[in-house]
C-alpha cells in the first residue's frame, strides 16, 4: 500500500509530488449501500455544492447552489422535501463551494459556514467564509418557500500564504473551532488551516498544514464529534478516523481508506450525521431530478 503526505510547505510554495493516481488505500465497509430517500422537490435546487446535517434536527438537512445564484440557503428534508429558504444580508454567492455546521464564537451555539473559496481559474486574491448563527427550526416554522431574510452574517475573509487557489472543501474541527480549506486543482490537494478566533475585521492569513495523496477533492465533512473525517472526489470517497488527543494535521498523515461508492452524477456535496453513523450524498441536477442519498452505518 502506498500513501503520500508531506507536512509543511515548499520554500518557494511550488506545487510537488509525483502521479498520485498510483497511490493504492485499502478498502473500508464501516458503511453500507446507498439508499435513495427521495427526489429533492425544489427545483431551484439545481447545483447542489454544499450539505450539512441540522445537528438539531437531525431530519433536516442545509444546502446551497453552486456559483451565480443568489446568496442563499436551503433546508431540505431527508425524504428530499423542500423545507424553508434563507437569503444571507450583506452576502454574495462568488462561488460557494461547501458548508459546514459547528461552534463558533459562542461555543454553545451551532453556527453555519458557507465557504466562497471556489476560484476556476484561480483569478480570485481573497476569499470569504460566511458565518451565521444557525436559523431556530421548528415544526410549521422557518424561512417558509418564499424565502427569509438572515442578519448577523459575519464575513471571515482570508488569503492563502502562497498565491490563489480553487478550493471545493470546508470542515470545522469542533474541539478548537479551527476551518479546514482543502483546495482542488494540485497534483496533491493542500489543507489549509484557519485559526479561531476568526476576524470579522480584516483579512487573516490561513495556514497551510500539509498535502493529501490525491487531487480534485469535491466536498468533506467532519462529525460533530470530531471523530470520523469523509473527504470526496466526484467518483471516490475517504475516511479518516481520529485517534485520541490527534489533531486535524497528524490524523490526515494517516493512511485513510476508501469507502465504497457510486450514486449520483457530479456529485460534490456530503453530510455525515452527528456522531458519524452514516452520510448523505447529493448532486448537481444538470437539469434532471436530483436525488438525496442515505449511506447507512454497518457497524450499529
Amino acid at each position: 500500500m502506498l500513501f503520500f503526505f508531506v507536512l509543511g510547505c515548499s520554500p518557494n510554495g511550488q506545487k510537488e509530488g509525483g502521479d498520485v493516481r498510483q497511490v493504492q488505500v485499502e478498502a473500508d465497509d464501516s458503511y453500507g449501500r446507498a439508499m435513495a430517500l427521495g427526489r429533492v422537490d425544489n427545483g431551484e435546487i439545481d447545483e447542489a455544492s454544499g450539505l450539512a446535517v441540522n445537528p438539531d434536527h437531525s431530519h433536516l438537512l442545509w444546502t446551497h447552489n453552486d456559483s451565480g445564484d443568489e446568496a442563499r440557503i436551503f433546508l431540505i428534508q431527508k425524504d428530499g422535501r423542500f423545507r424553508a429558504e434563507y437569503h444571507l444580508e450583506g452576502a454574495t454567492n462568488r462561488d460557494w463551494e461547501d458548508l459546514a455546521v459547528g461552534p463558533g464564537p459562542d461555543p454553545d451555539t451551532h453556527y453555519l459556514y458557507i465557504g466562497d473559496i471556489g476560484d476556476n481559474y484561480t483569478f480570485y486574491s481573497s476569499y470569504v467564509i460566511y458565518r451565521l448563527k444557525q436559523p431556530d427550526i421548528r415544526s410549521g416554522q422557518g424561512g417558509g418557500p418564499e424565502g427569509e431574510k438572515l442578519s448577523g452574517v459575519d464575513a471571515l475573509r482570508f488569503v492563502y500564504p502562497d498565491g490563489s487557489h480553487d478550493a471545493e472543501t470546508l470542515f470545522i474541527d469542533p474541539s478548537t473551532r479551527d476551518l479546514y480549506i482543502v483546495t482542488r486543482q494540485e497534483r496533491q490537494d493542500r489543507v489549509y488551516r484557519y485559526p479561531y478566533p476568526q476576524s470579522t475585521e480584516k483579512t487573516d492569513t490561513v495556514e497551510f498544514v500539509g498535502k493529501l495523496p490525491f487531487s480534485r477533492f469535491a466536498g468533506g465533512d467532519l462529525s460533530t464529534d470530531g471523530q470520523v473525517l469523509l473527504l470526496k472526489t466526484l467518483p471516490r470517497i475517504f475516511i479518516w478516523h481520529r485517534k485520541p488527543n490527534q489533531s486535524i494535521p497528524e490524523m490526515l498523515a494517516g493512511t485513510p481508506r476508501e469507502l465504497s461508492y457510486g450514486t449520483g452524477p457530479q456529485e460534490e456535496a456530503i453530510a455525515l450525521v452527528p456522531g458519524g453513523n452514516g452520510y448523505y450524498t447529493l448532486s448537481e441536477s444538470k437539469g434532471k431530478p436530483v436525488t438525496l442519498y442515505f449511506h447507512p452505518d454497518r457497524r450499529e
